[in-house]
């Protein structure tokens, strides 16, 4: 019940259970919060069946038609035609993007602000605390989440503005004529992945000529050292990018 209070549970029809249960909006990829829910479900109903003995008619929905989806298609238009104009002008589309994340990150502040602020009487019901806690919670994980984004957009920032060796591939690739549009996270992830290890083998050979008392040798090691370690810090940074891409936060 509303105050946690434990109840007889009394099926309506003898020893039969309706059993109804709202499902997937289907405006995006599947992940794995979904198939938790549906396990989670699909145990609660095999004790229901299988221990206590009850005939259980189990339904689950499927919305495909929702503020959610009409919200996602008309962003995906959106997206399409900024695509379509701006594909090949970096400066346009590193301008939005900051505005973008600005204008979001405000919003998340003020929500968390909000939250924060906002003190249940004590003897606000153990829901309405539970309901609570799980905002807060959920905005806590949007936050980190827009954290991780506009870390991956420094990083492609910095990649933009560097030059030199994977530095200057991205760049290049970014600017080309085909433009972001055309460059995936996925893309500048394998870029970043073949110059590292090309950069690991000149590193390994390095190390097996290396004449401990050559100091150019010894100075060079240091150089490519420093660049690998370079390197791997912007992968992990452009994994976040590829991985957040695919679940987008509002801007």
């Amino acid at each position: 019940t509303d105050q946690s209070d434990p109840v007889p549970f009394i099926p309506g029809r003898g020893r039969r259970v309706l059993w109804y249960t709202c499902g997937p909006t289907v405006y995006d990829a599947c992940h794995m919060g979904h198939a938790r829910a549906y396990l989670t479900f699909d145990i609660l109903r095999r004790i229901i069946e299988d221990y206590f003995r009850y005939e259980v008619l189990y339904q689950i929905n499927i919305t495909d038609i929702d503020d959610k989806i009409i919200l996602r298609a008309r962003r995906n238009k959106l997206l399409a035609d900024f695509k379509a104009e701006h594909a090949a002008d970096y400066a346009a589309v590193e301008s939005a993007v900051g505005a973008s994340l600005d204008a979001k990150g405000q919003k998340l502040d003020k929500k968390m602000a909000a939250l924060a602020a906002t003190e249940l009487p004590a003897d606000a019901p153990s829901r309405e605390r539970e309901m609570h806690e799980t905002e807060k919670a959920a905005a806590a994980l949007k936050k980190r989440q827009f954290d991780d984004i506009a870390a991956s957009v420094a990083t492609i920032r910095e990649v933009a503005a560097g030059g030199g060796g994977a530095a200057s591939s991205i760049l290049e690739a970014v600017c080309s004529d085909a433009g972001v549009a055309s460059t995936s996270a996925a893309a500048l992830e394998r870029e970043l992945v073949e110059q590292t290890v090309a950069l690991n083998e000149e590193l390994e050979a390095a190390r097996d000529a290396l004449d401990k008392s050559d100091a150019a040798k010894a100075k060079r090691l240091a150089e490519l050292t420093q660049q690998a370690a370079r390197l791997g810090s912007l992968l992990a940074r452009l994994k976040a990018l590829a991985a957040a891409s695919e679940s987008p936060i509002e801007a």
